[in-house]
């Protein structure tokens, strides 16, 4: 005889969830599928969090279940009556998502105003307690369940509400942390974007009016601002470094059918200036599948010929074939011929944005190294026009850095023969490394007989230095402590 073990249930409830944050999205998650398998556009969920007892409560005004349809639904474990044609959640686990972080979850429902409150109490003490024993026994889950009905408390004419209470002590800080929690269900679940953002539209057109994403006004009791996606019109990566976004891309991926693209998506293109902070919810190329999102900003790293670059972008994909399913733990998808199709599409994506990335570090370095040589070139003539080094030390300097100069524009010319302004640069500072002959005017800081011992010594300091100004320093300090400075 086939048995099963009792850890089965820690698997589906513990094992799933790495992060507590998670069971919020499972239980908006169902309230989205209520209401898009009603045929309703969209709804409203208020979450409850409570600090004092440590519990949340999440409420939807969506279709709610009858007493009979909440037996259907809430008491089985792993059975779904959803496919994953229908629903966002169809494999009946999320809805125990909050055992695995405390006491108990309650749901609460009905569907018309004269119906009976079903609430339906889950005893996560129990459940636990049936891990010690070695096989599943289903009479003893069943004994965890209480269902009943509840009178004499005030909730709307129809409506599904799910509550976790007793939140351990290992995940209280996260749970019931309201910014964070904000800050995650910006990211991940259904809902609208900012009203500020202005390439919302462009983001809208590509979807069919019949299929756009479902997305829920989602508000904080006490706190009616609904909550929106994290997405603005520049990224902020300090107080003075923003980048604005230049450029949007539209994605299409056919599907292996020929007929509905298998996905579609976009990318704001910037000035791809580095890795784009975590805190701003943003970066990465992003997998979405009925508005919800699937894995996190790392979901796509294998694709990327260079992981790292998967930090420096902002886009979204969102997934439309049903032949590719979110894995249980929602944080990939299930493998088969369709997504190896799909991967093979975006990554020809994620290395055209990989090439972006690539192309505009090595022009920031460029430029940084040109800036740097043209600094070292008003440097050398300082130093030069300064008087302190032996004609021959200042004519070695001058050398040293119009030699730099022609090693510039060569490297220059192979890379980009069109580069009229900083071709210019290099001219104007080889011209200026053109003094006529070295001052004369630091020998006056010295006594009789010091000047060409100082001459020997800052002609070396000059030799050994990174560059003219790192030299231009180190002799200014020996003049400070010789007590020559300012003379």
């Amino acid at each position: 005889m086939v048995s099963v073990g009792a850890e089965i249930l820690q698997l589906i409830t513990l094992g799933m969830y790495g992060d507590p944050l998670a069971i919020y999205r499972e239980y908006i998650q169902n309230s989205a599928d209520s209401f898009a398998l009603s045929g309703l556009a969209g709804g409203s969920v208020r979450i409850t969090v409570n600090r004092s007892d440590s519990s949340i409560a999440i409420l939807d005004d969506g279709p709610g279940l009858s007493p009979e349809q909440a037996a259907r639904a809430l008491l089985p474990i792993a059975q779904s009556g959803k496919s994953n044609r229908q629903g966002r959640g169809f494999r009946g686990i999320g809805r125990l998502a909050g055992l695995a972080f405390a006491d108990s979850v309650t749901f609460l429902t009905r569907s018309r105003p004269d119906e009976p409150i079903t609430r339906v109490f889950w005893d996560g003490a129990k459940i636990s307690s049936l891990r010690q024993d070695s096989t599943l026994d289903w009479a003893a889950i069943r004994d965890c369940v209480v269902v009943d009905t509840v009178r004499g408390i005030k909730r709307p004419g129809r409506f599904f509400e799910a509550r976790i209470e007793g939140i351990g002590r290992h995940a209280a800080g996260i749970v019931l942390n309201e910014r964070r929690v904000r800050n995650y269900i910006g990211e991940v679940c259904p809902v609208p974007m900012s009203q500020d953002f202005s390439r919302a539209e462009h983001i809208a057109s590509l979807f069919r009016p019949e299929r756009q994403p479902l997305t829920l006004h989602v508000e904080f009791d006490g706190d009616p601002a609904p909550v929106t996606r994290p997405h603005c019109n520049a990224i902020c990566f300090s107080d003075h470094r923003h980048d604005a976004f230049t450029e949007f891309e539209r994605i299409s991926i056919p599907s292996l059918r020929g007929n509905e693209p298998a996905a579609v998506g976009w990318v704001l293109h910037s000035s791809y200036l580095g890795a784009i902070p975590k805190g701003l919810g943003i970066r990465g190329i992003r997998a979405r599948m009925g508005n919800i999102q699937v894995g996190n900003e790392s979901a796509f790293d294998h694709l990327f010929s260079e992981e790292r670059f998967n930090r420096w972008c902002v886009g979204e994909i969102h997934v439309l074939d049903p032949a590719i399913t979110p894995n249980a733990r929602r944080d990939y998808f299930e493998p088969g011929p369709h997504l190896r199709n799909f991967e093979n599409h975006v990554a020809a994506i994620c290395g055209k944005v990989a090439d972006r990335c690539r192309s505009a570090s090595k022009s920031r370095n460029r430029k940084r190294k040109l800036q740097s040589l043209l600094q070292d070139a008003d440097d050398a003539c300082e130093l030069v026009n300064s008087g302190y080094l032996s004609a021959e030390d200042a004519a070695s300097v001058l050398d040293e850095t119009k030699g730099r100069i022609r090693q510039a524009r060569a490297a220059l010319m192979k890379l980009d023969s069109n580069a009229a302004s900083e071709h210019a640069l290099l001219d104007e500072a080889e011209a200026r490394l053109n003094p006529g002959p070295p001052g004369q005017n630091g020998g006056a800081r010295f006594e009789a007989g010091e000047a060409i011992i100082y001459q020997k010594i800052f002609g070396a300091l000059a030799a050994v230095a990174r560059s003219p100004g790192a030299a231009k320093e180190m002799i200014d300090a020996v003049l400070m402590e010789t007590g020559h400075a300012g003379r």
